[in-house]
């Protein structure tokens, strides 16, 4: 089968494939909002676009901030007094808890855990605060109609540094670590999410952790389709011909292999070398970026330039840097049917990736190309005005 056909095969039943919008929900209730316009043009910039992307980046003060969405205001002061309760829900707790203040307690529906407590005291906002942590849910305040609302999620705002990449790192992030309600303002460069008490304690590791690593890690990823059918031993004939002394490991898997390239030899040279012995076509590119240690998932289908023979077809790639010269990574291939295939390795950073013999069908396979970089992050010395580098 020609490449043509093959490609012409899955249009009509793939071509929502073709871009996958991301769907962000600021709330439950909240319609759709599609972010293509201003997420995936930078996300799948095309080779006009191509820039180094290793880069360092300054940040502010107010960066990786959490914020409230929405305003609460402050409880009355009063000072709770040894307050015993037993085998009460959470709700009637609380609401107990402000009778005595005429505040009317509204709670989203639903069950909420039972709990017992002895001799709770202090200024009623300290002990509001005490009681909503330990079960995990959250309160605003409306002074004017004396009326205290619970819910079991909230809204939260997060400040991010003024830059795309460390923008697009931080909803890579958050999506692999399962935060699936988020909202993005490109504009003024702040992330909208909206979470339980579980997942935002799980956000903000997340960031605590990229400002401790003081850097990101980037992967540019491009696949292509290789027609197979007159040559089906492109792989080691490409390695071949661009010398295998150049290669740093070949590992074969149960589905595919992996090479590693030696520094300064870039995977898109052994592209070239497939490019001369059989027909390949690139079917999509893009950049994904995450913290050190942590899970990304790059979902091809959002960048693919042709149809894609599968539904949810996505790399997923977790990496731990212990130095320059030292990570530990491993690529997972996964489409609606489960794994594809999945190879760890141990590679430097400026080693690149080729991961092929891919099955497509029975005449082709998928060959993609993967380069690694780091974005640093400096911090800005308030008091002297200059910049420092963690290292």
């Amino acid at each position: 089968m020609k490449l043509y056909q093959w490609v012409q095969g899955f249009c009509f039943a793939l071509v929502s494939c073709c871009v996958l919008p991301i769907v962000t929900l600021a709330d439950e209730n909240a319609p759709a909002r599609f972010i293509v316009d201003a997420e995936l043009p930078f996300r799948c910039a095309g080779p006009a676009e191509e820039k180094p992307v290793s880069k360092t980046v300054a940040l502010q003060d107010n960066d990786f901030i959490f914020l409230p969405a929405e305003g609460s205001d402050a409880l009355p002061r009063y000072e709770v007094n040894l307050y015993n309760f037993k085998n009460k829900t959470a709700d009637v707790v609380i609401s107990d808890l402000v009778k005595k203040l005429q505040i009317k307690v509204q709670a989203e529906v639903g069950s909420y855990p039972e709990m017992s407590g002895t001799n709770l005291h202090g200024e009623l906002s300290s002990v509001m605060q005490q009681l909503t942590e330990k079960i995990g849910v959250f309160y605003t305040y409306h002074a004017n109609t004396k009326t205290l609302f619970l819910s079991r999620r909230t809204n939260m705002l997060i400040n991010i540094p003024k830059d795309k990449v460390v923008l697009l790192a931080v909803l890579d992030a958050l999506r692999g670590a399962e935060i699936k309600r988020v909202d993005v303002d490109w504009e003024h460069y702040q992330i909208r999410i909206n979470v339980s008490a579980d997942e935002l304690e799980k956000a903000k590791m997340l960031l605590a952790q990229i400002l401790r690593d003081s850097y990101l890690l980037l992967a540019e990823i491009k696949m292509y389709y290789v027609d197979t059918e007159q040559h089906p031993h492109y792989f080691p004939q490409a390695l071949n011909a661009l010398g295998m002394q150049k290669m740093a490991s070949l590992k074969a898997g149960v589905v595919g292999q992996l090479t590693t390239f030696n520094e300064n030899v870039p995977v898109d040279s052994f592209v070239d070398k497939i490019r001369e012995i059989a027909g390949i076509q690139l079917l999509a590119r893009g950049i994904a970026v995450v913290p050190n240690g942590w899970n990304m998932r790059f979902n091809l289908g959002e960048c693919s330039v042709s149809p894609l023979p599968y539904q949810n077809f996505a790399l997923l790639m977790r990496t731990r840097i212990l130095h320059q010269d030292e990570m530990h990574t491993q690529l997972t291939l996964v489409t609606e049917d489960g794994e594809l295939a999945t190879f760890p390795m141990t590679t430097a950073l400026n080693q690149e990736i080729a991961l092929g013999s891919i099955p497509a069908g029975a005449a082709g396979e998928f060959v993609f190309a993967v380069r690694l970089n780091l974005i640093r992050f400096v911090h800005k010395d308030s008091s002297m005005g200059n910049l420092t580098e963690n290292n």
